[in-house]
């Protein structure tokens, strides 16, 4: 209710404001209301012809003659009569009158029309006390507006504002005068009858033309007038509205959260300037660029209503409204159409069709804060009427609507905004109808700044009575609370020790399998491992994550091996831990039955990775994708640096070599290890390493580094692959280096590990006896002689160390049709040499036709492991497996083939091989 009664002083008092503000009570006594004499308006303007009337005494008989004359006129008079008036105000814009040869002035005035002559004359008498009492004499006339006007007394000029004289050569200065104050010489006065005579030029069709307000006219002293003219509360009410708006503006500055600080400053900031547009200093101090504050006026006052919807929006509804944003566009639209217009045109009249054009606009503005004014305040009216219908019984209609008035925003606003519309309503009317001059929006605002300073109050009461209630309290509660942080302090290390526990135990279960079982000086492999999780568990501080690196060497098919492994599990400690663990121990389980099993060690090394593979993404299946793990695993043959790799969504593999750093992938091969649903075939990449290459492998920790805050307090992640790059190069390959670049980039937001694999072996030395066996060789290759090629060979060398005599070999067998030698020297050859894939192909043809089907089948296999598309190769499986009696693999295989190519002749051949078969 204290709101409620705020806000009922707060009108009274701005009600005794505004008729102490009053004209009326600044006139003195020797002020002569010259409006209380009849004032005629005439088309045209002749001087000669008024001094002689004057001077004769003959002019106002003359003006009613002629207001005779012209009384049944239909089509335009010229002249007019204005009647006295006891109000003290005559409004007489030439748009009011219709004016013979000239059109007549509608609602929306259009067209073009030169400025014309008018003469406004009241006659009016001094008495003889009125005349001694005036010592200083001066007219007030309220406002005048035109391209130009003159004032005279009695024929005699007092002041000019026609700027021109030719205005058929010069474009005529605007001007729109307020509280005109012009200094009379006593000896232009007479005692008993005097004419004052106002000469106007200007637009007969806009209302910007003469009298364009309620006018007044007062001739008396000039320091007496001149106190009518110093309305210094006006100037006080103005600066009040920038004072608010600047501090709503300072408190949004404060906090950007609360927008409607802003909005409201935009308005009151938007306010001060109209009503500073058109106050009588501005005018007073820019007497020559009325026309430019009249544009400013305009603009200001079609764009001010924007925000003030907007503070609406967001005080009352916490969002801005589709009804706002429309507006606000617009007011852009008006304000932009006025800037271009009047500057280029000069026309006050084209204004005045657009300013009439937004009072109509006004009309759905009105309506919907009102809308949303009511519609808040009855919600809010709602809510304490179903609160208090046990409380208060009969009386809580009374007590909910007091309430709702005191202690909300809607309430506290009601009251301001309904005076507030009501006055923006009369200013509208007043400046297309009434045009009185007076401006009731001052004072609804500064009701409506009240009641948003109630509204504001309350919450600081609110948020008091809250303080108070903690201070009144704050021991007892300081205490309570201090014991339950301490049982909750307890419990939470007891918890804490319990955790660490955990951690340790895991960490120790991880260790083993976090190792490096690979020893030997061709190839040497280099582990990092720093898990973002660091923990203390009594004397022991230890580390936990999801990543991990391994190596260990294997035996396959009689050639010795180096298995490396680097994986992510994914999750953070103990989950990551968890994937590490299971990963790292069914590995470990793999090696160890490789080691052991006689029938595992037989398998080629493309076989042996895709079986372990296998078995990997069937145990993480079992998951249903709660645990993934992303990973880089192969093999590495100890006696030629061969590389065979599988990646599975893991950061790609870098090669540093000759001082430079590369990916030797370029694309995604298989998912993590656990995802459902991939139906992918496996395919092995190889890769050859030379003497000093240098393999870096890592988790994506590597590229996840904190680079700094943003502007706003948000992280700046790194985003360049590339500069891991950068980072291998700059330390030369060196691990530990590699790790110190990385942490001089930015700040680790993840697990980090790498793996470095070294490659050391020295190239087999070649000398010229080979090259010489190589030339004849080719010789004898190219005169397809097979023979004696084989028989270079066979007698001068009994391993050769250049690949090409292995080819030559190989090749000459083949076209002999020698093929058990020819399955000979190729499994040797490939065993020495498994970078030449191609003779992989040969290896298994030259099996084929040696008929040892079972090897035969295992080298296609390692051929399509590596290149699952090999058409040639397809088929010879096909062939293969069509005579181990085994159809639907070689259905298979042939189904492969004609996916790609559906018109294979070989394909088709085996095909119906197949099925004769199989019928019979």
């Amino acid at each position: 209710m204290k709101g409620y009664f705020v806000h009922r002083r707060t009108q009274i008092w701005i009600l005794f404001l505004a008729l102490f503000h009053s004209p009326l009570l600044h006139a003195g006594t020797a002020n002569i209301d010259l409006n209380r004499n009849d004032t005629y308006l005439i088309q045209g303007f002749d001087m000669d012809y008024l001094q002689k009337g004057i001077k004769n005494g003959t002019l106002i008989p003359d003006l009613e003659k002629q207001l005779q004359e012209e009384k049944d006129k239909k089509n335009g008079k010229n002249i007019y009569k204005l009647p006295a008036t006891n109000t003290g105000r005559k409004r007489a814009p030439l748009s009011r009158f219709h004016f013979e040869g000239l059109p007549q002035a509608g609602f929306y005035k259009f067209g073009h029309f030169a400025s014309r002559h008018f003469t406004y004359i009241t006659p009016f008498k001094i008495t003889e006390s009125e005349y001694n009492a005036l010592v200083n004499p001066s007219f007030f006339i309220a406002e005048l507006a035109g391209t130009g006007w003159e004032i005279y007394l009695n024929g005699y000029l007092l002041e000019s504002r026609i700027q021109f004289l030719d205005e058929a050569k010069e474009k005529p200065r605007t001007y729109n005068t307020r509280n005109i104050q012009v200094a009379v010489d006593k000896n232009y006065m007479h005692k008993g009858k005097n004419y004052l005579i106002i000469h106007v030029l200007g637009d007969p069709l806009s209302d910007l033309s003469g009298f364009v307000m309620a006018n007044e006219q007062i001739l008396g002293n000039y320091g007496d007038l001149l106190k009518h003219r110093d309305k210094r509360l006006d100037l006080i009410f103005i600066f009040s509205y920038l004072i608010v708006g600047l501090y709503h503006i300072l408190l949004y500055l404060r906090r950007p959260k609360e927008k409607y600080n802003l909005d409201f400053g935009l308005f009151g900031i938007g306010l001060f300037i109209y009503l500073l547009m058109r106050s009588n200093a501005v005018h007073e101090v820019f007497i020559h660029a009325t026309f430019f504050l009249y544009l400013v006026e305009l603009v200001d006052l079609y764009l001010i209503v924007a925000p003030f919807l907007f503070f609406m929006d967001r005080y009352l509804a916490g969002r801005l409204s589709r009804f706002s944003k429309v507006y606000f566009f617009w007011a852009l639209l008006l304000s932009t159409a006025i800037i271009i217009i009047m500057p280029i045109t000069g026309s006050l009249r084209i204004s005045n069709n657009i300013l009439r054009t937004w009072h109509f606009s006004m009309i759905p503005v009105i309506l919907y804060i009102l809308y949303i004014t009511f519609s808040r305040f009855i919600f809010e009216f709602r809510g304490y009427l179903s609160r208090h219908r046990e409380k208060f019984g009969r009386s809580k209609i009374f007590n909910s609507l007091a309430n709702t008035f005191a202690l909300t925003e809607a309430g506290n606003l009601i009251i301001g905004v309904v005076v507030l519309m009501v006055a923006v309503v009369y200013d509208i009317l007043d400046a297309a109808i009434f045009q009185t001059g007076i401006t009731l929006t001052r004072f609804g605002f500064f009701i409506f700044v009240m009641g948003i300073a109630v509204s504001l109050a309350n919450r600081f009461l609110n948020v008091y009575k809250q303080v108070e209630d903690l201070n009144q309290n704050l021991e007892k509660k300081v205490e309570e609370r201090t014991n339950e942080l301490a049982e909750t302090l307890e419990h939470v290390n007891a918890l804490k020790v319990q955790q660490d526990g955990d951690y340790f135990l895991t960490s120790l279960l991880i260790d083993p399998l976090n190792s490096n079982y690979a020893h030997n000086d061709k190839i040497k492999v280099d582990f990092f491992v720093e898990e973002k999780k660091k923990f203390k568990f009594r004397r022991w501080e230890k580390e936990i994550g999801g990543d991990i690196c391994f190596a260990h060497s294997l035996d396959l098919r009689g050639k010795a091996y180096t298995l490396f492994l680097n994986a992510d599990a994914m999750g953070k400690s103990m989950q990551g831990a968890g994937g590490v663990l299971v990963l790292g121990a069914v590995l470990k389980s793999v090696t160890e039955r490789t080691l052991l099993s006689a029938v595992e060690k037989n398998l080629f090394p493309e076989k042996w990775l895709r079986n372990t593979f296998v078995e990997l993404q069937k145990v993480f299946e079992s998951f249903d994708g709660s645990m993934l793990i992303s990973c880089v695993f192969g093999l590495v043959d100890e006696e030629n640096g061969f590389v065979y790799m599988i990646n599975a969504e893991h950061p790609w593999t870098v090669l540093y070599r000759d001082k430079t750093a590369g990916f030797i992938e370029d694309e995604m091969t298989f998912h993590k290890l656990g995802t459902k649903g991939v139906k992918k075939k496996i395919w092995i990449r190889t890769f050859e390493m030379h003497y000093n290459d240098t393999l870096i492998i890592g988790s994506d920790g590597r590229d996840d580094i904190l680079l700094g805050m943003g502007k706003e307090n948000q992280r700046i992640i790194n985003e360049d692959e590339f500069a891991f790059l950068r980072h291998v190069e700059n330390a030369d390959g060196d691990i530990l280096r590699i790790v110190e670049e990385i942490k001089k980039a930015g700040d680790l937001t993840d697990d980090l590990s790498l793996l470095r694999i070294e490659s050391r072996i020295q190239p087999p030395q070649v000398d010229e006896n080979e090259h010489r066996i190589l030339r004849l060789a080719q010789e004898a290759f190219i005169e397809k002689r097979y023979e004696r090629a084989v028989h270079i060979i066979e007698s001068e060398l009994s391993i050769p160390h250049l690949p090409e005599i292995w080819m030559i070999l190989i090749r000459s067998l083949i076209k002999s049709k020698k093929y058990p030698e020819a399955q000979v020297y190729s499994c040797r050859f490939i065993a020495m040499h498994p970078g030449y894939t191609e003779f992989i192909y040969y290896a298994a043809l030259s099996s084929f036709y040696a008929r040892k089907m079972n090897l035969a089948a295992d080298i296609g296999e390692r051929l399509r492991l590596r290149q699952p598309g090999n058409i040639k190769n397809l088929i010879l499986l096909a062939e293969i497996y069509r005579a181990m009696k085994n159809p639907s693999r070689a259905e298979k295989m042939l189904q492969e083939v004609l996916n790609v190519e559906p018109d294979n002749t070989k394909a088709r051949e085996i095909q119906e091989k197949i099925t004769v078969s199989t019928t019979e």
